[in-house]
């Protein structure tokens, strides 16, 4: 009980950082304190986006942008509430009385959510007859847990192209509802033949997203659908190979990022990681919704431009819209879900957390890291 009061403590003061902070000094970013701000000056603070050395900036042109595809900005918004309505409650979301549930229309219906217990991911499945689609959703970052999956930055080797490497949370939270995700689309799929799918998810829930399709192209799942994508807040999940496989898809891809959202940056470039495109730049503030230079892998005037100042409060809107609406209308679950146990880190932190994995070595500075038993 007591290592679960220091993990609140610790999101509180995180949530801190980013609140205004009244004094005369004037910070870069209006979110952060002032103080906070100069420290990140005085020392260069540039981890988040500077690559390694010998190796071209963020900026490099793309090997090839005639492929990509980007959905509407409309469409953007309306997929945000699903990833909104995936922190609600089970019960609001399976009834459709959440906030967001009913702000996405009465034609949008619950189908399964699915659940693993030990690294705590979720998804939640819809599905929309009148606009023939399936609506996969990842919930985000909620738990103790999820947290700990957000900072297994040792790069991994998934499935797939022989120089992609993915983060190695992110890949551990997606490989662990993968598949009953995967079977119960193919269900719906059965018999909606034509229906669209449209993966989506927030924070933690857009990596997983973006590498649950990934997986779907690799192992060329669902080859007759059409599939897109939307995510908001989404780290960095892969390195460079990553980012041209996602590019050459010729698939919609929606990576929303709003101002100065710190998620955006929290796999760190100086590891290797990169983002993919299509980046579309939220600033409310100026009345800013465009889609970036596609030209390069990150524009450097979108999300970027606010590096090192970066904020968990942006984290939290898009489109202004809040993720935290549902939390703070039950904040007795909210607070079960922060406070899980840390016995069930034990497992999550295991070199074989999982049958379906076996550890290897990989990097050149050889740490362990996992590798999928392919069957």
């Amino acid at each position: 009980m007591t290592s679960s009061i220091y993990s609140g403590l610790a999101i509180a003061l995180l949530l801190l950082l980013g609140k205004p902070f009244l004094t005369n000094g004037e910070s870069a970013n209006p979110y952060l304190p002032w103080y906070f701000s100069q420290v990140l000056q005085t020392f260069g603070l540039s981890f988040f986006d500077t690559t390694p050395p010998l190796s071209p900036p963020l900026s490099s042109p793309l090997r090839n942008s005639s492929t990509l595809s980007q959905p509407s900005i409309q469409d953007a918004e309306y997929y945000t509430l699903f990833s909104f309505a995936s922190y609600c409650s089970a019960s609001s979301i399976q009834s459709n009385t959440c906030e967001y549930c009913r702000a996405a229309g009465p034609d949008s219906r619950f189908v399964t959510l699915i659940q693993d217990n030990l690294y705590n991911t979720l998804a939640i499945i819809t599905i929309n007859d009148a606009r023939k689609e399936i609506v996969v959703t990842f919930r985000g970052s909620l738990n103790v847990p999820n947290v700990v999956e957000d900072v297994l930055l040792v790069p991994g080797d998934p499935a797939g192209p022989k120089d992609v490497r993915v983060h190695q949370g992110f890949y551990l939270a997606t490989q662990s509802i993968y598949a009953p995700v995967v079977d119960a689309v193919k269900n719906l799929t059965a018999i909606n033949a034509n229906y669209s799918i449209k993966i989506v998810g927030h924070s933690l829930g857009g990596a997983q997203a973006i590498l649950t399709l990934y997986l779907i192209k690799v192992k060329n799942v669902f080859p007759e659908n059409s599939l897109s994508l939307f995510t908001y807040g989404q780290p960095r999940a892969g390195n460079k190979a990553f980012a041209d496989f996602i590019n050459t898809l010729g698939i919609p891809v929606a990576r929303v990022t709003n101002r100065a959202d710190i998620a955006v940056h929290g796999s760190p470039a100086l590891l290797g990681y990169v983002h993919h495109q299509n980046e579309l730049f939220l600033d409310s503030e100026k009345g800013i919704q465009r889609y970036c230079n596609v030209g390069v892998y990150e524009d450097p005037t979108c999300s970027n431009s606010y590096g090192p100042l970066y904020t968990p409060v942006d984290h939290l809107y898009y489109f202004d819209l809040q993720a935290t609406t549902c939390l703070e209308a039950d904040p007795y679950n909210f607070a079960l879900q922060i406070l899980l146990p840390l016995q069930s880190l034990i497992p999550l932190l295991s070199p074989t957390p999982s049958p379906t994995f076996k550890p290897v070595l990989g990097d050149a500075i050889g740490v362990p890291y996992v590798k999928p038993y392919l069957g």
